[in-house]
């Protein structure tokens, strides 16, 4: 079974599609890091409640960056060129799914054994565990993983296969308003404790097929980029200052999302940032989602048995989390072929040494 191609549509001028595609990479570094930013502060359970201005600001900001990488991601899958159905699907089980388990089932495997020795986590002790729960953390089949963040990996692989499957559906606009009406209803809902998926990303995703199946609004959104800036400031005082906060659905976050992920498509069009940073999105943007859950969890449970003050912890998160993902895409170019593919979904290849070359890119 062959993946058609949509039918042809207006296109983005030649100029600023090839300035977005050629960004891709350093954005889904600079997203990726807005990831980490955002866990770092979420995990300081009372930022909800006694958080700064400031602090409520930036959870705002940063909580944007997943779903503009579903955006990203539904937006590249239409873009790919025509591919079986049963390739394709092979090819991101080897890219998100296998990833999704190595690193899954390594976390948790981690945790049980540091819990039965120090006891960080109760809850988490062998002796209260069920199968069902052993089970469901390495395989998140039903409620979250034990690395909370790889769900996204697992949504994401579930996304292109029904979208695949729908791509003659959506290719054309009548088709596309009854899914987009569809996902948004799950969304609006909240069906997502019911069904398999979380409700953002198959919804951003889609999003991002229609800015390819309907070029316009991609075009839109560079022609947009300061309505779109002076939109973001205008709702974040809303998260800053006000008593609302992320959980149910409401049309000031589904506002405020696709405010943020329309701000980075028009950022994508208008500036071309280094080349080094595009080699960054490359070779350690992914290493570094699938480790930075863990590196901050590790890190907060140490300084907190050091008695350090928690602004140490938000000093020091971010920058170690990103540092660790990069010495991890080193350290995966030494292990042999099948295993490195495995570990990096097939992003880091054995031998291939990021750092001299962006070295010499920053030099």
């Amino acid at each position: 079974m062959k993946i058609a191609p949509p039918h042809p549509a207006p296109r983005v001028p030649a100029r600023a599609s090839a300035t977005f595609s050629a960004n891709l990479d350093a954005w889904r570094f600079i997203l990726i890091v807005l990831v980490v930013l955002n866990h770092v502060l979420i995990m300081q359970e009372d930022v909800r409640v006694e958080g700064s201005a400031l602090e409520r600001g930036i959870v705002a900001l940063t909580r944007a960056a997943v779903p503009a990488l579903s955006v990203l991601s539904g937006y590249l899958l239409v873009s790919s060129r025509r591919i079986e159905l049963l390739d394709l699907v092979g090819r991101k089980a080897r890219s998100l799914i296998l990833p999704f388990l190595v690193w899954n089932t390594a976390a948790v495997l981690l945790l049980l054994v540091a819990n039965e020795i120090w006891h960080f986590w109760p809850e988490w002790d062998l002796a209260r565990q069920s199968t069902y729960r052993l089970v469901n953390s390495l395989t998140a089949f039903h409620g979250a993983p034990g690395n909370a963040p790889l769900y996204f990996l697992r949504d994401l692989f579930l996304c292109v296969l029904a979208f695949t499957l729908l791509r003659r559906v959506v290719a054309s606009a009548g088709g596309y308003t009854v899914v987009f009406a569809v996902v948004l209803a799950n969304y609006v809902l909240g069906f997502d404790g019911r069904i398999i998926l979380r409700d953002t990303i198959p919804l951003f995703f889609l999003v991002g097929i229609g800015l390819h199946l309907f070029p316009g609004a991609l075009a839109a959104c560079a022609r947009w980029t300061l309505p779109l800036a002076l939109g973001a400031l205008a709702v974040l005082p809303a998260w800053a200052f006000g008593s609302t906060w992320w959980g149910d659905p409401s049309l000031l976050e589904i506002g405020t999302l696709v405010v943020f992920a329309g701000l980075v498509l028009g950022l994508a069009q208008r500036l071309r940032p280094e080349a080094w940073l595009s080699d960054w999105g490359r070779g350690y943007s992914f290493m570094i989602f699938l480790s930075h859950w863990w590196t901050l969890r590790f890190l907060d449970l140490g300084l907190r048995a050091m008695g350090a003050p928690e602004a140490v912890f938000d000093a020091l998160a971010a920058p170690l989390a990103v540092l660790v993902g990069i010495v991890l895409a080193q350290l995966v170019t030494l292990l042999p072929g099948s295993v490195a593919a495995a570990v990096s979904g097939g992003r880091v290849a054995p031998g291939r040494v990021w750092w001299p070359r962006l070295h010499e890119a920053r030099s």
